[in-house]
Parts: C-alpha cells; sequence; structure tokens
C-alpha cells in the first residue's frame, strides 16, 4: 500500500512538472507571438509609411529573420529619403534656374523690343538709328547665345546630348579656336600670348564639345577676369594633352574657387549682365563625358588659370 502511494505522488508530481513545464512554454510561446505579432504590425505600418515624412526607423532586437527584416526596410527607407532629398534640391535648383534665365532673357528682350519700337516711331536721327540698331543687333546675338546655352544645359542634363568622337590634331584645332577669339581679344585690348606645339597631337574627341568647353573658358576670362593679357599653352604630359588658359586678371576668392563650376553661382566672377552661369558648368559636365577634366586654380588680385586635361 505504502508503495503504491508513493508511485502515485511520484505521478502526480511529475505530472504536475510536466503541466508547470509546459505552462512556462505555452506563456513564452504566447509572449512570442505577441511581441512577433507587434513587430509584425509595426514592419507593415512602416511599410506603408514608407512615403510618410514622419517616419520612424523601426527598432527590432535580437537576430531574428524579422530583425533583418526590420533592417532592411530601415535601409529602403533611409534610401528612399535621401532621394527625395537630392530630388528637392534639384526641383529648387531647377526653380531657381528658370527664375534666374527668365530675367536673363527678360532683359535683353525688353531692351530689344525697346529700341525696334523707338526705330519703328522714327524718334531718331539716321546717325542714331544706326547706332541703335547696332545696339540691338548685339541685344539679340546675346538673346540667341542664352538661349544655345540654355539649349545645351538642357540636352547634357536629359541625356539628349551625343558625342560624334573622332580623330583630331589638338593642336590644330586650338590654333583655329585661338584665331576665331583674336579679334575679341583685340576689341578687348588683351594680349594673347600662344604657345601650342608645332608637332601634331592626335586625339579622339568631340570637337563641337571640345571646342564648346575651350570657348566657355575663354569667354569667361573675357568676361569676367578683367585681365589685360592671355597666355594659353598646350604641352604633352606623360599619358594627357594638358591646355593651360591663364590671365592676369582679377583672380578669385576661395570661396567662389570652390563653387566655379557650379551653375548660376552668384559670385562676381560667376555671372555679369550677359552671361548666364552655366558657361563653366556646361565645360564641366562635356569634359566629363569626353572622359577628360578641367580643373581651375587663383588668388584673388593674381589671375587664374584653368587646366584642360586631355588623356592622350
Amino acid at each position: 500500500m505504502g508503495s503504491w502511494l508513493q508511485i502515485w505522488k511520484r505521478k502526480v508530481r511529475m505530472k504536475l512538472i510536466i503541466i508547470v513545464v509546459l505552462s512556462v512554454i505555452l506563456v513564452a510561446l504566447l509572449l512570442y507571438i505577441i511581441v512577433l505579432h507587434t513587430q509584425i504590425r509595426q514592419i507593415l505600418e512602416a511599410v506603408k509609411k514608407l512615403n510618410d515624412k514622419n517616419y520612424h526607423k523601426l527598432f527590432v532586437k535580437g537576430n531574428s529573420s524579422l530583425s533583418k527584416v526590420a533592417l532592411q526596410i530601415n535601409e529602403i527607407e533611409q534610401r528612399h529619403q535621401e532621394e527625395l532629398r537630392r530630388i528637392n534640391k534639384i526641383e529648387q535648383a531647377n526653380k531657381e534656374l528658370l527664375t534666374s534665365l527668365s530675367h536673363d532673357v527678360r532683359t535683353p528682350l525688353t531692351s530689344l523690343m525697346g529700341y525696334l519700337e523707338a526705330l519703328e516711331e522714327g524718334v531718331f536721327s539716321k546717325e542714331e538709328e544706326r547706332k541703335y540698331i547696332n545696339i540691338a543687333r548685339r541685344k539679340s546675338y546675346d538673346l540667341k547665345k542664352l538661349v544655345d546655352t540654355l539649349f545645351d544645359w538642357f540636352k547634357i542634363n536629359s541625356n539628349e546630348m551625343q558625342l560624334k568622337y573622332e580623330k583630331l590634331d589638338i593642336c590644330e584645332q586650338m590654333r583655329q579656336i585661338i584665331i576665331a577669339w583674336l579679334p575679341i581679344f583685340d576689341k578687348n585690348k588683351i594680349l594673347c600670348n600662344v604657345q601650342v606645339p608645332e608637332e601634331e597631337y592626335f586625339l579622339i574627341i568631340d570637337q563641337s564639345a571640345f571646342n564648346r568647353v575651350i570657348n566657355n573658358v575663354l569667354q569667361n576670362c573675357v568676361d569676367h577676369s578683367k585681365a589685360k593679357q592671355i597666355d594659353i599653352r598646350v604641352e604633352r604630359r606623360n599619358s594627357n594633352i594638358k591646355i593651360e588658359i591663364k590671365d592676369n586678371g582679377i583672380g578669385m576668392a576661395r570661396k567662389q574657387l570652390e563653387h566655379v563650376f557650379e551653375r548660376l553661382y552668384k559670385g562676381d566672377y560667376a555671372r555679369s549682365k550677359t552671361n548666364s552661369g552655366l558657361g563653366l558648368c556646361i565645360a564641366k559636365q562635356l569634359t566629363k563625358m569626353m572622359g577628360a577634366d578641367i580643373n581651375v586654380e587663383s588668388e584673388l588680385g593674381k589671375g587664374t588659370v584653368f587646366y584642360v586635361v586631355l588623356p592622350f
């Protein structure tokens, strides 16, 4: 009898232990399910709020699959927010671009219309008519140059500009560009010193893009540097052709130098009444498209040097 009672107590104790263990497991499982449900709900809410500016990062402890999912969602959201910031920055820049260029277009256009209306009304003498016709022509050229620049900029930034590569003697190309600029240098009383080798340096480049880069740099020097002398040099350095365009003008402060290739930078060296502020930005983009590079060095009061480096 005593032995049977002990066996019975032992069985009851064992059942109690099993019940307690199962209860603990059940409670733990229930807690796990609750936590899991909470995490899933948080993740689902986060997914719904991916486009919401008030999104908050998920914090899921442990190394479970859900933790990894939460981490990936956080990374996706971070990239998403970075992209939104980038797009907003571009949109803001485009608004500033359109506002600024609208003013740049309106100014010469208003002047041009004013001169033409005055000419039509016959309020000028013959001598004054010739004078104002020349002014109107210059204004129309400024307007065309601005429109051409804007057209090129939009083509580049919309990836619509296709470069046409061909084999060209860079030295001969530079000579042709400089010859075209000599009357402009003479008109602005700028002395031009040229060092271009007689030998041929053949490169595979886009002629139009290359000409635009050099012309934009020279235009910038003429418009903004107040230089009395421009030195142009072409030389071969190892596997590169280096084109140096140096002026003895007013130079640039460090703050201007950091932004000189940015579009519509408002520094004195970056824009003028007849300049869109896109010239150097376009030059930078075109050199990059050709696999080349453009850099600038300057010191306030000591002039500026632009370097265009082309792979040989």
